[in-house]
């Protein structure tokens, strides 16, 4: 009885060992081929396009200057009108120089008589009527009246503030009649024609940037567009920010920019012209450079790539990468050689 028993044992056991093996091998099969991964990717093209730095700045005069008191003395006259246009040389403000025009006076009357004692000293001399130290005197009699004379006259042109260059006049803050300090702030001149637009540019531009470049700009006011001329730069870079100032050049004959205004500009770094480029968040930084993930046949495969000028969206691709390929722009963290993948969506570069 004990060997009918064991019979249908035996063949149980036989039948069971390859079905245990075929889930084993179901199992391991599974764990080496993940499932296909749903991505977005972008399918590299030729672009037409135009570096552009966008930024702000602001308009300052081209010439701007606080008048202010070389002597100090009682305001005789003042010969403009607050916010009127003035001529270089203009006379804008006479300070009282009334005592160092009677020293100037007196010292001219001596100097002459030092010179006509000098001059006759000079003849003496030749028939030994004076000695040398006599003419040397007189020499230096008429040196010394005219260093004397010529500080006068200093104070005397002290006294009278021209303006500097042409511009327009601005505000004054004394009147006819006051007696001003050396040094006082009397007024202010500005030249508003033309005008300076300053801004900065980031390290990574400043060698694009050239005398000569237009700038386009707007004020917040209004939407029309301007045009500006670059025409310096400074020297060194900001050593806090790393940017680099520049200054073009503002036509402003009619007075319409008015100088500490806010502007928006823009500058074209580099002529339009197709380049491969993708999306920012495509790249993936290695060791020693940049890659990005191509999708070949459903499957992936790392790139190495070189990377040109960066948009806030973009990157531009210099080497590596051909118009038509297929690049990865998600699910990079799962990237792996040879994982297939399924594209559920193109994404366009911005």
């Amino acid at each position: 009885m004990s060997k009918r028993i064991l019979f249908p044992l035996v063949i149980s056991a036989i039948l069971l060992a390859p079905s245990c093996k075929d889930g084993e091998a179901t199992q391991e099969k599974g764990k080496s081929t993940p499932p296909g991964l749903s991505v977005e990717a972008n399918r590299a093209e030729n672009i037409w396009v135009s570096q552009t730095i966008n930024s702000t700045g602001s308009l300052l005069p081209a010439e701007e200057v606080t008048l202010r008191a070389e002597q100090a003395g009682r305001i005789l006259s003042i010969g403009f009108k607050e916010g009127a246009d003035v001529k270089q040389g203009e006379l804008l403000f006479l300070i009282d120089d009334r005592e160092y025009q009677a020293q100037r006076d007196k010292l001219k009357i001596q100097l002459k008589l030092a010179e006509l004692e000098h001059q006759r000293n000079s003849e003496l001399i030749k028939i030994e009527a004076v000695s040398q130290s006599e003419l040397d005197a007189t020499e230096n009699k008429v040196l010394e009246l005219q260093s004397e004379l010529q500080l006068v006259q200093a104070k005397i042109d002290k006294c009278r503030i021209t303006a500097p260059f042409s511009g327009k006049a601005g505000l004054r803050y004394v009147s006819p009649g006051s007696f001003v300090q050396l040094g006082e702030n009397l007024g202010g001149l500005t030249q508003v024609n033309p005008l300076k637009l300053e801004f900065e540019v980031p390290e990574l531009f400043a060698a694009s940037i050239e005398k000569g470049q237009v700038i386009k700009f707007r004020l917040d006011e209004t939407p029309d567009t301007f045009t500006a001329k670059v025409y310096a730069t400074e020297q060194s870079l900001n050593r806090q920010s790393r940017n680099l100032k520049v200054r073009a050049i503002v036509d402003n004959p009619s007075s319409r920019f008015v100088p500490g205004s806010f502007v928006s500009l823009s500058v074209a770094i580099a002529e339009a012209r197709e380049a491969i480029y993708v999306p920012a968040e495509s790249l993936v930084p290695v060791l020693d450079g940049q890659q990005v993930w191509l999708v070949r046949g459903g499957k992936l495969a790392p790139q190495r790539v070189n990377i040109g000028r960066r948009t806030s969206q973009s990157v531009q691709i210099t080497d590596g990468l051909q118009v038509g390929d297929t690049v990865l722009c998600t699910g990079l963290l799962q990237a792996r050689p040879g994982r297939e993948v399924s594209i559920a969506k193109w994404v366009k570069v911005q």
